[in-house]
């Protein structure tokens, strides 16, 4: 069994030094022209006939792929490429990638095959749009069926009128999809800069009080933050002092102990004084006793206020 022809190659020569095509689209894209135009020469070296047809929808999304460059970027640099005769500009027009600079300078590994060097595929496009108008009608007589001849005529009408810009199929952007929340969920930039112009503080409380809920309840969202801000406004956490102070700055995050009369966090509050009166002063200590004696209708001598 004869070895199938390959019309492929497995190099082809990169210079060290590079003439005015490289230059110019380095210039203007920079190091994305550089990565597309040799990413291209790579697929054009490994493509059967040195040619890529950008009219199938998985060739593009592959090239678009490999170079990691976005549809719209990847076509502009195309554009310019046949511009500057890096590609063919007539076969361009039809989603068509050939080089023939490239196909020149690949010559030498064609000399000891059996199989030609490949030609420009002026007929490759013509040929593909004449098999897809095959519809199965009989034909008359003289073999010619009149509406595949009519198909015909506006096939060479469409490849008469030259269009400036190549068309592709529309890359559709995935639709992000609910997720549990993540393990490593935290107060981001964006919450609390948000926080702060609201004047809303507790966060660390806010987000145990969230977290925890969501785990219990299994609550999936798309955007986390949004989740949590929606959180703290609707305060989750039952926290008291929710509601926002007048004006922003560190001063409206303190309160005033009831029982020291000192300016402590709200965090700080026990349920009859703070923190600090009950720990720390004896004197913070007999006035919260004297509060709840007060609490449970006990008459002090003096009274206190």
């Amino acid at each position: 069994m004869a070895r199938p022809r390959k019309q492929t190659v497995d190099y082809f020569p990169h210079d060290c030094d590079h003439g005015k095509t490289m230059f110019i689209i380095e210039q203007k894209f920079g190091n994305d022209g550089y990565v597309m135009w040799f990413k291209l020469l790579e697929m054009l070296g490994k493509t059967e006939g040195h040619f890529i047809d950008l009219n199938n929808e998985s060739d593009w999304e592959f090239l678009t792929s490999v170079c990691r460059i976005q549809g719209d970027l990847c076509r502009r640099i195309l554009n310019l490429l046949a511009k500057l005769g890096a590609i063919d500009p007539e076969l361009w027009e039809q989603n068509i990638v050939w080089s023939q600079n490239f196909v020149s300078r690949i010559s030498d590994a064609y000399r000891k095959r059996t199989s030609e060097i490949p030609k420009r595929p002026d007929n490759y496009r013509k040929k593909s749009l004449s098999e897809a108008q095959t519809d199965g009608n009989p034909p008359e007589e003289g073999g010619i069926n009149p509406q595949t001849k009519l198909k015909e005529s506006k096939v060479k009408e469409s490849i008469g009128k030259k269009s400036t810009t190549p068309t592709f199929p529309e890359i559709k952007k995935p639709k992000k999809k609910k997720t549990t929340i993540p393990l490593d969920f935290k107060i981001s930039d964006r919450v609390k800069s948000w926080a702060h112009k609201k004047g809303l503080h507790q966060l660390d409380q806010h987000l145990e009080s969230f977290a925890l809920k969501c785990k219990a309840k299994g609550y999936e969202y798309i955007d986390w933050d949004e989740a949590f801000m929606e959180a703290i406004r609707a305060n989750w956490a039952q926290l008291k002092n929710q509601e926002p102070q007048s004006g922003p700055g560190p001063q409206n995050a303190y309160t005033i102990c009831p029982a020291c009369k000192r300016e402590v966090l709200p965090a700080d509050l026990t349920e009859r004084a703070c923190i600090k009166c009950e720990r720390t002063t004896p004197t913070g200590a007999a006035a919260l006793q004297k509060i709840n004696e007060m609490l449970q209708g006990k008459t002090v001598e003096g009274g206190y206020g």
